[in-house]
């Protein structure tokens, strides 16, 4: 009697890696402010996969005085070489992250170039 043949299981789907990191920046999110929606952080959130980076980086980002809204100012002082560390720094006595909303990611890195710390 000839054996029954079975079948090879279907390969599975390799994992969404962006909705996957979408789904864990949304969490750092919720962390660092647990009023918004599940709406608006997945909006954020996908704003943010698109700097590619981790959600321990944009918890880093967060944790040190960006916004969740503000993922194109955490783009800019990615482009000029900023840091999450750089936002702690008081230039004058002001935080740089503070600097960055009411003088422009430019003139912060001026500023810190020419080592007014």
């Amino acid at each position: 009697m000839p054996r029954a043949v079975i079948p090879a299981p279907a390969p599975t789907a390799a994992p969404n890696r962006d909705a996957t990191r979408v789904l864990d920046i949304g969490r750092v999110i919720k962390q660092i402010d647990p009023r918004t929606t599940p709406e608006q952080r997945h909006a954020m959130a996908t704003s943010w996969t698109q700097l590619d980076l981790t959600a321990a980086q944009v918890l880093a980002w967060l944790t040190a005085g960006i916004l969740p809204t503000e993922f194109k100012l955490a783009a800019a002082c990615l482009e000029r070489g900023l840091t999450p560390q750089d936002m702690k720094t008081r230039l004058e006595g002001v935080r740089v992250v503070e600097r960055l909303r009411s003088e422009g990611v430019d003139g912060v890195v001026a500023l810190l170039r020419s080592g007014a710390a």
